[in-house]
């Protein structure tokens, strides 16, 4: 599909003004990327897993991750935490109930 070349513009700056919109919009798509926090758990001092649907690169990811403060008035950093693929939760989940069910029977 061709578009035409608005009058008094070259092809060059239409070109240009084409690319431009493009990277805005763009841009705007990845900043509406907002991440779903399932659950937050308290994890010490100025500390918290999180068990959350985010993005990385633009490609939707699961995550369970441990975030941290550098002290009371900063925010929130992720740290060390496992991603996984939304094909892999019904696994997981199940790793998590057998974790479970052995803790119960070895406290």
């Amino acid at each position: 599909m061709e578009i035409p070349i608005p009058e008094g513009m070259t092809e060059e700056e239409f070109t240009k003004a084409i690319q431009q919109m493009a990277k805005a919009g763009a841009k705007k798509a990845q900043r509406s990327e907002e991440p779903v926090i399932f659950k937050k758990i308290e994890s010490g001092v100025n500390q918290e897993i999180r068990v959350e649907k985010t993005f990385y690169k633009g490609r939707e990811i699961l995550s369970i991750r441990k975030y941290y403060k550098e002290d009371e008035n900063s925010d929130f950093k992720p740290g060390k935490g496992v991603t996984f693929n939304d094909e892999d939760i019904d696994e997981i989940i199940e790793g998590l109930k057998l974790m479970q069910e052995y803790l119960e029977e070895n406290a």
